[in-house]
């Protein structure tokens, strides 16, 4: 360790002394900054920017097949015999619950203007298990929501971590889109 010093005191005595002037500004109003961030508009780019993979991993969750009841059941085999035999409209999902014509999975979005997630009306009714099916019975209840909340829990930290890197990525575009200014050369 001493030669490194010795090393490291020759080196710099050859140096001269230097001195580094800096000169720091803003290319922002902060105040105009802190107002946006109060704003509704700040609230609609937040949401949007959190919600929108929610979207996609609720989406993800049913095409994947993986929603099943509480007690971990999938389709029941006269479910799967009957979407065989239907003409129409067609059986796209084959044995993956919740995912028959494709009409649930497509109708889940976000809504910007009500900041919620929406989907079809009958949504509600396989998620809580008041929905029937063709024969009007009662199709038990998958809560595809919880299990997505489930999944991503599962997912730890990683799932996260990429989603909060892209809610990170979008709220930052639009900050420098609002508040950036070319500055003079």
């Amino acid at each position: 360790m001493a030669s490194l010093s010795s090393t490291h005191k020759q080196l710099s005595a050859g140096l001269g002394s230097v001195s580094i002037k800096t000169k720091i500004s803003i290319s922002f109003d902060a105040y105009k900054l802190i107002k946006w961030l109060e704003s509704e508009d700040f609230d609609k780019t937040y949401v949007d920017a959190v919600q929108a993979p929610t979207v996609k991993f609720l989406k993800g969750i049913i095409q994947s097949g993986s929603v099943k009841t509480e007690d971990g059941k999938g389709l029941a085999d006269a479910t799967i015999k009957a979407r065989k035999r239907r003409k129409s409209p067609p059986s796209i999902g084959g044995d993956r619950p919740l995912y028959d014509t494709g009409k649930l999975v497509n109708s889940i979005r976000f809504d910007k203007d009500d900041l919620t997630i929406k989907a079809v009306d009958y949504a509600l009714g396989h998620i809580e298990g008041t929905h029937l099916d063709w024969n009007k019975k009662p199709v038990p209840a998958r809560d595809f929501v919880e299990q997505m909340r489930k999944k991503r829990e599962s997912a730890g930290s990683l799932a996260d971590m990429y989603s909060s890197k892209i809610a990170t990525k979008k709220i930052m575009s639009k900050i420098r889109q609002k508040f950036s200014r070319r500055l003079a050369k």
